[in-house]
């Protein structure tokens, strides 16, 4: 059977603020402004899963969920209103760290779905390449940016 026939599902989650409507929005090609996007917001956006069809693939839906640690998702509802077991896949995003709900909710996938496919991917990185150089009265070098790269990777 071909693999534009099976249908699949990935949520993208991750705390509140980690970015991934932009990152829906990008793996299809989509900037925040343009028709069909992922809502893209400084504030909490995304108030429900919503599924976004790949523009090359319409068997593959990629689900916006809310992000949890925040007043209206908390770690005491979250996996009920998210209802993880739809999906075939999890892309768990978070920027700067890895937080204690980033933990718990990977703890969570787990506990729920031991052989879950689960993937971490950390957004954001450019922002902390962007505040390092800032932090520095000399210009960073192409050497102390890899360094920083390196760093971030390594975690």
């Amino acid at each position: 059977m071909g693999g534009k026939k099976i249908e699949i599902n990935i949520a993208v989650t991750g705390q509140s603020g980690s970015a991934t409507s932009s990152f829906i929005n990008c793996i299809r090609g989509l900037m925040a402004d343009d028709p069909g996007a992922a809502a893209v917001d400084a504030v909490e956006t995304t108030m429900k899963p919503t599924a976004y069809p790949h523009p090359d693939n319409p068997n593959l839906q990629v689900w916006d969920l809310p992000g949890v640690g925040t007043s209206t998702f908390t770690k005491e509802n979250y996996l009920q209103k998210v209802n993880l077991n739809r999906f075939d896949f999890v892309l768990l995003l978070s920027f700067s760290r890895f937080t204690e709900n980033d933990v718990w909710l990977a703890n969570e996938i787990r506990r729920l779905k031991p052989k879950y496919n689960l993937f971490f991917i950390r957004t954001k990185i450019d922002d902390d390449v962007r505040s390092a150089q800032r932090s520095r009265r000399k210009p960073q070098t192409s050497e102390g940016r890899q360094e920083l790269l390196k760093k971030v990777r390594a975690i």
